[in-house]
């Protein structure tokens, strides 16, 4: 992934991974106004001080990956059965997964 693509979905709140790699340098994300960060010898070194706007188009690797929406429950599916606390069961489970496609689709 591009440094610039990157910084978009920071921006737009969407997904934003926990840690980075850039010129072999691993950096985790601060829930604050620094970013990305990595510590050497006591001293921290933010992502964006180090890169500049000359190296936008870099490539950035991810080290996690982006969690992925389960499937639905079908009918056969854990061989629930039909009594009526696992068909409620099943239900709110695939009700929950809706929500999170329609949040999902809203935010890209």
């Amino acid at each position: 992934m591009k440094v610039i693509d990157l910084l978009n979905k920071i921006a737009n709140n969407k997904w934003i991974p926990n840690k980075i790699k850039y010129n072999n340098e691993i950096y985790e994300y601060e829930n604050n106004d620094y970013g990305y960060v990595r510590k050497e010898n006591g001293i921290y070194y933010m992502f964006l001080n180090e890169i500049g706007n000359l190296f936008l188009n870099d490539e950035v690797e991810i080290l996690e990956e982006e969690k992925k929406i389960p499937e639905k429950i079908d009918n056969s599916y854990y061989h629930l059965g039909q009594d009526q606390q696992n068909q409620l069961f099943k239900n709110t489970i695939n009700e929950i997964i809706d929500t999170l496609e329609m949040l999902n689709d809203k935010i890209k």
